[in-house]
């Protein structure tokens, strides 16, 4: 209540997604002409530089996953897809898990055998991976942008994932969708092992897609809602 009645005092809030726009004036009551839209940008270029992971062994064909471990970005269900595929006899290219588990966050569950956890790397190496990953899988359940699909786009790596919370807002008709469920996500990443075709065409899409999004972007719009204000 106090949170809502502080909001008030406050002429301009800026938002990073319409999803979250949306969000803020359903919960806090916020009036729409109060709020700017200004999406966020994203740290690598086609340009980034790119150094192998020494750490952890790069198998030829993988997929990867970018994200904290925690419930939210929903590993579990890629675990679910792994088993799947092996009950299924259509064994998958492993899994590169990028990210870290939150102290007190529960684990999913036994991993899967052919998964491979990097942990918190460097950029360097997220480059690496990005660029020759088969594709980004993202089954995330919320997000408020969505970082992970914009990097992987600009640096010309596919990405699965659905139509949820904003990933739609930063991905554009540039991913692969599918339904939050194991079947869906099997079906998406065997069409992208078999297919070049497809992968070339989410490539050429994401490339295009990530090129809305800029920190210059970003900053410009910022600067022109305080400067509105002053």
């Amino acid at each position: 209540m106090k949170l809502k009645q502080g909001i008030k005092h406050y002429n301009k809030f800026i938002s990073i997604s319409s999803f979250t726009a949306d969000e803020a004036m359903r919960l806090l009551d916020i009036p729409a002409k109060n709020i700017e839209v200004i999406h966020l940008g994203c740290d690598f270029q086609e340009s980034s530089l790119e150094i192998m992971p020494q750490a952890i062994s790069i198998p030829e064909e993988f997929f990867l996953f970018v994200g904290s471990l925690e419930p939210g970005k929903n590993l579990e269900l890629l675990r679910q897809v792994y088993l799947l595929s092996e009950l299924m006899g259509k064994p998958l290219p492993p899994l590169v898990v990028v990210g870290v588990r939150w102290e007190g966050v529960a684990r999913e569950g036994e991993w899967p055998k052919s998964w491979i956890a990097a942990g918190r790397i460097p950029d360097v190496n997220l480059v690496y991976l990005y660029r020759r990953a088969l594709a980004l899988v993202f089954p995330s359940i919320y997000e408020g942008f969505g970082f992970p699909p914009l990097e992987a786009m600009t640096l010309a790596c596919p990405v699965i994932c659905s139509s949820v919370a904003s990933i739609p807002e930063v991905t554009g008709s540039a991913a692969l969708y599918c339904e939050l469920n194991p079947d869906a996500y099997l079906n998406a990443m065997i069409r992208l092992v078999e297919d070049d075709q497809l992968r070339d065409e989410l490539i050429s899409k994401g490339l295009l897609q990530a090129s809305k999004f800029s920190w210059d972007k970003c900053a410009e719009e910022t600067y022109k809602v305080y400067k509105s204000l002053v």
